[in-house]
């Protein structure tokens, strides 16, 4: 899911093969519309959300600003999905956020087959380790094919910090 002009279409397009192909959707916990998005999409049928904070710069009209607002409403959508029956990706790096999702998960008694943890190759591995020490199930995305090296330089402006973590995961430094 990429930055906000591209988000109603990629949901059209979900919609549409969702019937006739096992697929997923990503969304993001910024935009304000997510919620709506979210229930629409869990009453047309199961659905398998992959649930990220969402990195693009958007306009306050449309996408919360604030890291406390998107945390809160990151944990809100996983309510709302959980609730709802959808399998959920878990995809982020932010300790605060695999906390409270993991009392909110044990507190629910959920099932491990009914969510897992995501995380970037190389970024916070110790946090990933400490994810499976716990019990959870992880998937780590890898950039891959020929736009790869775009995603990557998009997400290292984005967050320069993800640099420090890859270059430490490239050398082996914890």
């Amino acid at each position: 899911m990429e930055d906000s002009p591209y988000t109603t279409e990629t949901l059209a397009i979900y919609e549409e093969f969702r019937t006739r192909h096992k697929l997923g959707i990503v969304v993001q916990a910024y935009l304000k519309r997510t919620s709506d998005d979210v229930k629409r999409l869990m009453d047309n049928g199961k659905t398998n959300f992959r649930l990220c904070k969402g990195i693009y710069v958007e306009p306050e009209s449309i996408a919360f600003k604030e890291r406390r607002e998107i945390q809160e409403n990151y944990l809100r959508l996983l309510d709302q999905m959980l609730s709802g029956g959808a399998q959920v990706g878990i995809a982020t790096h932010d300790r605060y956020l695999v906390e409270e999702s993991e009392k909110m998960l044990k507190a629910r008694n959920t099932s491990p087959k009914e969510y897992e943890f995501q995380m970037l190759l190389g970024v916070l591995p110790g946090l990933r380790d400490e994810i499976v020490a716990r019990g959870h199930r992880m998937r780590i995305y890898v950039p891959y094919g020929e736009a790869w090296y775009g995603y990557s330089t998009r997400r290292l402006k984005e967050n320069p910090q993800i640099a420090g973590y890859v270059f430490k995961g490239m050398l082996g430094i914890r």
